[in-house]
């Protein structure tokens, strides 16, 4: 009888999971995600970090070969004294202009550009920006000479806060 009663009880016992355990593993894959996802992130930011500083290094070495063929750097819009005014319609008139001579002249010194790095349909008004759809912005040193360290042209990616100067991408400085 001790054997019969076992097995009732054992078939009326329930074999599910209990709200408690569910509600745990639930918790558990959740945090997992929340991991994966942070990480997920800081691998894009890292990304669009690495490929702006790439970009802004191709344009660099498109610019100086630029002033090998032409004696002097592309004409900047919208300068005082021969550096951009930082306004954003100053970016963009300045991006404009580098690819109008970069790409669309009669040579070619920056040759398969990616889609992603140009704004526009590929022809005149298109511009060149950053991973985050900014304008690249470039100038001109007024003076070479003067500092050794200062290259004869300036690129820089606004990043992607562009009010943090010290998040901007450029040729120039330490990052």
């Amino acid at each position: 009888m001790n054997t019969l009663l076992k097995k009732k009880l054992s078939q009326n016992t329930p074999t599910a999971f209990t709200l408690i355990e569910l509600l745990v593993v639930i918790a558990i894959i959740m945090i997992l995600a929340g991991i994966v996802v942070g990480g997920a992130g800081f691998a894009n930011r890292a990304g669009a970090e690495n490929r702006a500083r790439t970009e802004v290094r191709a344009l660099e070495l498109a610019l100086q070969e630029y002033k090998l063929d032409n004696g002097e750097y592309p004409p900047l819009a919208d300068v005082s004294n021969g550096i951009l005014t930082t306004t954003p319609s100053a970016y963009l008139a300045a991006s404009q202009n580098l690819y109008t001579a970069l790409v669309l002249g009669a040579k070619k010194y920056f040759r398969d550009v990616p889609k992603a790095m140009v704004s526009g349909n590929g022809g005149p008004g298109s511009h060149f920006v950053d991973p985050w759809g900014n304008p690249y912005g470039w100038s001109k040193s007024t003076n070479p000479a003067h500092n050794p360290n200062t290259p004869e042209v300036s690129i820089w990616s606004l990043g992607a806060v562009p009010a943090n100067t010290k998040a901007w991408i450029t040729n120039f400085g330490s990052n």
